[in-house]
């Protein structure tokens, strides 16, 4: 059967479309290998380093009154005697919580 010139032009046509829905898939899929291409590196990624560390801050210098300084070492005292049963020399509980306190003290960068 033959076709009419309308038939034929019609069925063109719809080649010409789907041939070019095709040419512009094939080439979004082209685009987006090419885009994926530069994205991926080429080379290996390199190692990320451990996050830095912080430094401490250098501690402020705290005065501490004369007054402080020996309620603490009354506090000190108070517990070794305690812990003694309040048996033994006062006075060399309060020579070694003296020692203590201004271990911690300086230890703790701390004034008196």
């Amino acid at each position: 059967m033959a076709r009419t010139t309308q038939e034929s032009a019609k069925a063109s046509t719809t080649k010409r479309k789907s041939g070019s829905v095709a040419s512009s898939e094939k080439k979004a899929a082209s685009s987006e290998t090419k885009a994926q291409a530069r994205k991926s590196p080429a080379k290996p990624e390199a190692v990320k380093s451990p996050p830095a560390t912080r430094r401490p801050k250098p501690a402020k210098l705290v005065q501490v009154t004369s007054q402080q300084r020996h309620a603490l070492i009354a506090e000190a005292a108070y517990i070794r005697a305690e812990q003694r049963g309040f048996q033994g020399d006062p006075t060399q509980d309060w020579l070694e919580a003296e020692k203590e306190v201004d271990a911690q003290l300086s230890e703790h960068a701390i004034a008196s």
